[in-house]
């Protein structure tokens, strides 16, 4: 299995990509072969490979729609800011197409952990350009625009993956095994509680 990450600008450090790489294996019962796809790869304390593409921020997560040499078996990409505290191994057992998270807050689909095969919806990287960044807010919004019908992990691994604002997980991650950052605060803003124990 490959668990894919993207580095692209100075938003993240390197601390970010090693430390998710490093919850990844600690989390999983088989090590699986972790990718960071990056534009600069000083710092980083994994295997990393060119991105392949110049557009910045959430966008560049589109390149996962396009032919990549390193990305040629299913694979499962997660954001950066993300925190693991529990087994992932229910990532690795799901077997269909395309799995996304539902946004936590609207209709659309949010792109923090995702699941795909090789080859699923190419057009969603070749029907994509430039002035897209101008009418939409981000990657999310033209994926959902583009796949009309995904698996959610909601519904495939229940109170698996959670939000630390929409889930309300100041206090705890549980029942949670993944929870997600997007937004503000980032992990290396909480100073206090379980955060800090568990980012490492």
């Amino acid at each position: 299995m490959i668990v894919v990450c993207i580095k692209v600008g100075d938003k993240y450090d390197p601390v970010y990509v090693n430390r998710l790489a490093s919850m990844v294996v600690r989390y999983s019962t088989d090590c699986p072969r972790f990718i960071c796809l990056t534009d600069d790869e000083r710092g980083l304390k994994c295997e990393w490979a060119p991105i392949e593409t110049d557009l910045s921020g959430w966008w560049a997560k589109l390149v996962l729609f396009k032919p990549h040499s390193i990305l040629d078996q299913r694979f499962i990409y997660i954001d950066l800011d993300t925190v693991i505290v529990d087994s992932i191994d229910f990532l690795y057992r799901y077997r269909g197409p395309f799995c996304i998270l539902h946004d936590f807050w609207g209709p659309s689909y949010n792109s923090s952990v995702i699941s795909m095969v090789p080859g699923f919806a190419p057009w969603v990287w070749r029907d994509f350009y430039p002035a897209i960044t101008k009418s939409m807010h981000g990657d999310q919004d033209w994926i959902t625009k583009q796949v009309h019908a995904a698996d959610l992990w909601q519904n495939v691994a229940p109170r698996c993956i959670g939000s630390y604002k929409a889930d309300c997980l100041q206090n705890s991650p549980d029942p949670y095994s993944l929870i997600c950052f997007h937004g503000e605060p980032k992990p290396h803003q909480i100073t206090e509680g379980w955060v800090p124990k568990a980012w490492r």
